[in-house]
């Protein structure tokens, strides 16, 4: 499989790196409309981002993307805002959050 960058695009890794949080919603499986209004209803400025598959592209709403230190422990800190996207009509089933955590060593 060939990997393209596409300029002003963001390209979401299916395996972040360590500390990295990603949250977006796969637009396949919801309204890219309802996506952008709840998402600046809650505050948040979604961006358009794709992340190459092996079943290929899917397109998706970034909602949020932070670096956190590797150790550290998410807990529940985005059990709130994941809730609040299900309560506004996001199916779950599209919402992708990951977490990069701490790699082991070999």
């Amino acid at each position: 499989m060939q990997t393209v960058a596409i300029p002003d695009l963001k390209q979401l890794p299916p395996i972040p790196e360590p500390g990295s949080v990603y949250l977006s919603v796969n637009l396949a499986h919801v309204s890219p409309g309802l996506v952008w209004g709840l998402a600046r209803q809650l505050g948040l400025c979604p961006e358009l981002a794709y992340m190459q598959t092996l079943r290929g592209v899917e397109i998706h709403a970034l909602l949020h993307h932070e670096q956190r230190q590797p150790d550290s422990l998410l807990g529940d800190d985005f059990d709130p805002l994941t809730d609040a996207l299900v309560d506004g009509g996001i199916d779950s089933t599209a919402i992708r959050f990951v977490y990069g955590g701490k790699r082991a060593v070999a």
